[in-house]
């Protein structure tokens, strides 16, 4: 990030401040966090076992409320998003444009990032590596994302569907090899790929 022109020492500081009183359990932090994750839109094309009930329920994971389904549906308007980013831009180190639900599905997703980056505050998404198209994988990269982390457990189908519902692995696999290809292609940038793989015996 700091090649990138997105840390800064104010960045820095803000990080260090904010995990000290963390660490320390102090009752005061500094006045802005150093990562804000976004809700854009909750909706997803896949009904995970450990996020969804069967017909797309949200699972509250709050411990408070014992894995309840009361996460209601909805979208972030990308204004409020880009106020939110033009108020914190020069202390948050990373804005993370999801919570629940595929990042890909959000029709502004790449505009959110780029206007993050536009003000060297850099990104990162998780998906489901579904809908990472060529055209997606592109805009991605246009948009100048810098960690994106695909969650996939098992290779093969019937491993796959134990925890991911509606999706396909060999689609997945096929997306993962274009990403791979286009991002090393895309001369001068350098996104961070990582994969969440559960290995299941």
């Amino acid at each position: 990030m700091i090649l990138k022109g997105k840390g800064s020492s104010k960045k820095i500081f803000n990080a260090a401040h904010c995990w000290f009183a963390q660490k320390f359990r102090l009752v005061k932090s500094s006045k802005f966090p150093f990562v804000i994750n976004f809700e854009l839109w909750n909706e997803c094309n896949a009904q995970c076992t450990f996020c969804r009930t069967d017909d797309g329920g949200i699972y509250d994971l709050n411990p408070d409320n014992s894995g309840k389904v009361s996460i209601e549906k909805g979208k972030m308007p990308l204004q409020m998003y880009e106020e939110i980013i033009e108020q914190s831009k020069d202390h948050i180190l990373i804005a993370v444009p999801y919570v629940n639900g595929e990042p890909l599905m959000y029709p502004d997703i790449y505009k959110a990032i780029k206007f993050a980056s536009d003000r060297k505050v850099a990104t990162m998404i998780s998906t489901n590596g579904e809908l990472l198209t060529e055209k997606n994988i592109q805009k991605l990269l246009d948009s100048r994302l810098d960690f994106i982390k695909i969650a996939i457990s098992g290779f093969s189908q019937d491993i796959f569907t134990i925890q991911h519902r509606g999706c396909d692995i060999e689609k997945i696999k096929k997306n993962l090899k274009t990403l791979a290809r286009l991002r090393d292609d895309e001369k001068g940038h350098d996104l961070l790929v990582m994969v969440d793989y559960i290995n299941y015996e």
